[in-house]
């Protein structure tokens, strides 16, 4: 079945133009962005009936793996943990962050709150 849903599922260029000045890359997109768009996807044949998606069970838009969730406080979030390598000078690691910060934030939708924070290490008695 996941073969199946993949070869349905492509985002490949088909080709490029190309003219005098510029060259365009055609993208004939043909990935499935919506639960909707798979329900029909044939994954397999019995009895020489195709059997669709929609038959196997219920497709819904939803997240890869609804299982596992990270929060800030109290909103849903995705947490970026950077650790520095041991004989690294920590400050350092965080000047160097804090310097690729601009450059993130503007790279990614506005919605999007990045919202750096410290967490201290355990004590050494209790690693």
């Amino acid at each position: 079945m996941a073969d199946a849903v993949r070869k349905e599922n492509v985002n490949l260029p088909t080709g490029t133009l190309y003219g005098a000045h510029q060259a365009f890359t055609v993208q004939a997109t043909g990935q499935l962005t919506t639960a909707e768009a798979y329900r029909p996807l044939i994954v397999a044949y019995r009895g020489g009936q195709p059997v669709r998606l929609s038959e196997l069970g219920r497709v819904v838009n939803s997240v890869s793996n609804d299982k596992i969730a990270s929060w800030y406080k109290t909103s849903r979030a995705i947490v970026l943990a950077i650790q520095r390598q041991p004989g690294t000078n920590t400050i350092e690691v965080v000047d160097s962050i804090n310097k690729l910060l601009p450059s993130i934030r503007n790279q990614i939708p506005a919605s999007v709150k990045i919202s750096p924070c410290t967490i201290a290490p355990p004590p050494s008695g209790n690693r």
